[in-house]
């Protein structure tokens, strides 16, 4: 974006420490904020650390899903008694093989 369009990205809050693990939320204020954040991580040299979540229909995407699924992305029912376990499934796993992850 910057490169083609000439666009100046700037960064506020708290900085990102690629030996960090960390979780950022994003309510999808655009429809392209998927860009923004790939560039934020890139930026910081952590964007091969970012683990989406996303709603569990997606899993089942002919190609993606399955590409989604490889990455060990993460996929939610938006039903907590269903979700809590997965999730904590999900991120001990991520600890024990040691994969530090950006969660989003």
């Amino acid at each position: 974006m910057e490169l083609f369009l000439g666009l100046k990205f700037r960064h506020y809050g708290d900085s990102i420490d690629k030996r960090d693990c960390a979780i950022i939320i994003m309510n999808h204020p655009s429809r392209l904020d998927w860009m923004y954040i790939w560039y934020l991580l890139m930026r910081f040299g952590c964007l091969s650390t970012l683990k989406i979540i996303m709603k569990h229909e997606l899993k089942n995407l002919p190609g993606p899903g399955w590409a989604m699924q490889a990455a060990h992305y993460m996929f939610l029912h938006r039903a907590w008694d269903h979700d809590r376990p997965y999730i904590t499934e999900c991120v001990e796993y991520f600890n024990i093989v040691g994969c530090k992850t950006q969660v989003r």
